[in-house]
């Protein structure tokens, strides 16, 4: 099955015309094809990325929940801490 998309470029714009002159030397579908997926990879390895750190922060910080309530972690900071390098 073959599916059929249109793009246009608006030449006086710089970003457009740049993207323009990149598939000028290269076959225009394949181009487009790779953007499309390597964007929306990118997309998901980032928010894969967000929900790791995320999960490592949440014994240090509070963290606040979708519904924007704030859940306390069960450990301190001060407890994660050697605070011995501040001579105390």
């Amino acid at each position: 099955m073959v599916k059929s998309v249109c793009v246009r470029f608006y030449l006086d714009k710089p970003i457009h015309k740049k993207a323009y002159e990149f598939l000028d030397n290269q076959s225009k579908s394949q181009a487009i094809i790779t953007a499309i997926n390597d964007y929306f990879d990118n997309q998901e390895r980032e928010n894969r990325l967000v929900e790791k750190i995320a999960t490592r922060l949440s014994g240090f910080v509070p963290v606040v929940t979708s519904d924007n309530s704030i859940q306390k972690s069960d450990e301190t900071l001060s407890d994660e801490i050697d605070f011995d390098f501040l001579g105390g």
